[in-house]
């Protein structure tokens, strides 16, 4: 799962440059205990007790929607993710709607994605995520898993494993250590989701940004036109969006902002930098680029396809992003920026004097 740990982007409110007075007052809150990564609200309401009530609604919702999605940890749930990797192998599930809805979505767009982004490749990616916890960027004996070891994981992975009954509303992992792996688009889908019941409320001017996820609704109230979403450069490095460098801005309305990146989680075997988005082909950190930004309206859509761009060639990604008015920003290998037609209207510039 993509965490704050890098966190990759950062909500840039300005004042109205002429002076005047807000029409309602800004307001923050964030919380650190759900999805493994800081999770900010910011918003325009007319009193501090509006705004608590919709930041205390969304923590709340926040936390019961990682509760259900997690792969590790049940919570004391009998119907979330990780009751359904607990019984891989033993029996189908009842899940609770919302995580059916998770997994018929991620199924859809993993189809239309061509596999870019498959969420049964638990076992897969469960093996690069205890080498990423084993050795620290520093580590010089660090080691790649065995050719055997990637492949034992790979036979347990694949869509003929999975069996979803909706009428019945069960989902069943038919293979004993199989398991599901939702961390490409649980976080960005549940963030679309409290968005949206947000909106539903009532509630007009705020964002959500949820580690490398942003999720914008309506006009900021502060006499700017956008919200305007920092993108951070890849080869600052920083943990932290606060600390690192921007390599530009784009600015959005009722809009979902996600990057995925090299430089979130990572371990280096000699130069050579291994982080935790894994290729389904492959079996192998993607190396095709830094980092991969992409806009689109459903943050749920922006995470998934955040990831599986990361994973395709230039060429293909550029077909999708045309394919779907996708706007994306690609850095590089070497450093160098992409961009899709789509994106350009909303860039501030910086990044496009870098090509």
């Amino acid at each position: 799962m993509k965490r704050i740990l890098s966190f990759c982007l950062a909500v840039l409110m300005c004042g109205c440059l002429f002076g005047c007075a807000p029409k309602q007052q800004k307001f923050q809150y964030q919380f650190f205990d759900t999805f493994d990564t800081i999770i900010r609200v910011v918003g325009f309401a007319k009193t501090q007790e509006e705004f608590d009530g919709y930041a205390q609604y969304a923590h709340d919702r926040f936390r019961r929607l990682n509760n259900l999605f997690d792969k590790f940890e049940d919570h004391g749930l009998t119907n979330g993710i990780a009751a359904v990797n607990a019984m891989a192998g033993v029996e189908p599930i009842k899940v609770d709607p919302q995580v059916m809805e998770l997994i018929l979505f991620s199924m859809e767009w993993q189809q239309k994605t061509d596999g870019a982004v498959d969420i049964t490749m638990g076992p897969l990616i469960s093996v690069w995520q205890d080498y990423i916890a084993r050795y620290s960027p520093e580590n010089e004996n660090a080691k790649l898993p065995s050719g055997q070891e990637l492949e034992d994981a790979a036979q347990l992975c694949g869509t003929h494993l999975l069996e979803i009954d909706q009428q019945a509303g069960t989902v069943w992992l038919k293979e004993k250590g199989a398991s599901l792996d939702v961390g490409a688009v649980a976080k960005g889908y549940a963030t679309e989701l409290v968005a949206q019941e947000l909106q539903q409320m009532g509630w007009e001017s705020f964002s959500i940004s949820s580690g490398g996820n942003v999720r914008t609704c309506g006009q900021p109230k502060n006499g700017n036109d956008y919200w305007n979403i920092g993108i951070q450069n890849p080869a600052s490095g920083a943990v932290l969006a606060e600390q690192s460098e921007l390599l530009d801005v784009v600015s959005v309305n009722d809009s979902s902002v996600v990057t995925s990146g090299d430089y979130q989680r990572y371990y280096m075997v000699g130069e050579k930098r291994v982080h935790h988005i894994i290729d389904p082909v492959t079996l192998m950190p993607a190396d095709h680029y830094c980092s991969v930004t992409v806009v689109t309206p459903h943050s749920g859509q922006a995470d998934l396809f955040s990831t599986a761009l990361f994973v395709m060639d230039l060429e293909s990604g550029k077909q999708l992003a045309e394919q779907y008015d996708l706007g994306v920003l690609w850095v590089m290998s070497d450093g160098s920026i992409q961009c899709s037609n789509a994106i350009l209207p909303m860039l501030r510039g910086d990044s496009l004097e870098q090509k």
